[in-house]
């Protein structure tokens, strides 16, 4: 294979570039869209462009299936024919796209009127938020009807939400007359209650004095029990350290004294002496 191959195909670039000045020579404006001769024309030749690019493309992979050497060749001529009219279609492609949204938006614009006083029906719309003239030129009907739902649902639950709210208000000014007049019945008992609590606590403060005395009382006594208790454990100790000093017995001779002790006293055993054996 050689370079010779490479321009077998058809259409070549003289025949391309000569659609390409063609096509050049359309150019459209938006007032144009509703031109049906001009844009079928555009249509006309878009297809052939079309055409052009998908035979050079079959073309393209026929030589490439021959071998992978000669593939990188092939795809690089086909990438260079197809860039000479891609752009251009591409272009024309746009154009057709921009006449089907001038078409689309002139649809919406004849709905727009009653589609947005259907909006301002919607009560609360306001409170929710209204939509703009372009947003809603943005939607489809599909995507409309479900904006019209969506905000009637939320009208809906505001009026709910006042609903409730009023309900609470009244409610709550019920309450307030039913709270006033309990109050006024029950004032009538405060006074005489008032004055059952100063005569209670008024007695309680008497046995409370009262326990306070006997309670004294009660220590003062039981402090004189413990005082003669203590005084005669003290004379008791007093006796008993001064037997002991009476037996002899001191820290240096406690070794020589047993003590016993039995329930009423204590009983001490001397050593007398010891005999060694």
């Amino acid at each position: 294979m050689n370079e010779t191959t490479i321009i077998k195909f058809n259409p070549d670039v003289a025949k391309l570039e000569a659609m390409v000045a063609v096509t050049k020579e359309l150019i459209v404006t938006e007032k144009d869209f509703e031109n049906t001769d001009i844009m079928v024309v555009v249509k006309e030749n878009r297809l052939i462009l079309k055409s052009a690019r998908v035979e050079i493309t079959k073309t393209g992979k026929s030589f490439r299936e021959n071998a992978i050497a000669y593939q990188k060749r092939v795809i690089e001529e086909e990438k260079k024919l197809v860039a000479i009219i891609e752009g251009e279609e591409d272009r024309l492609e746009k154009i057709e796209d921009n006449a089907k949204d001038y078409f689309l938006r002139k649809e919406r614009y004849e709905l727009l009127p009653d589609r947005m006083n259907r909006l301002i029906l919607i009560s609360n719309i306001n409170e929710i938020g209204m939509l703009t003239e372009e947003q809603v030129l943005g939607m489809d009907s599909i995507n409309f009807e479900n904006v019209i739902n969506n905000l009637t649902s939320a009208s809906l639950q505001i009026d709910k939400n006042n609903l409730d709210k009023e309900k609470i208000e009244a409610d709550l000014k019920i309450k307030e007359q039913e709270d006033r007049l309990r109050k006024g019945i029950t004032e009538l008992f405060i006074e005489q209650d008032k004055r059952e609590r100063e005569l209670n606590q008024k007695q309680i403060d008497l046995e409370n004095e009262k326990a306070k005395i006997e309670a004294g009382e009660k220590k003062k006594k039981e402090d004189e029990e413990n005082k003669i208790k203590e005084d005669e454990l003290l004379k008791k100790r007093t006796e008993y350290m001064a037997y002991m000093k009476e037996i002899g017995w001191t820290e240096e001779t406690k070794e020589q004294f047993v003590r016993r002790e039995f329930y009423t006293e204590y009983v001490f055993y001397k050593k007398v002496g010891s005999f060694k054996k």
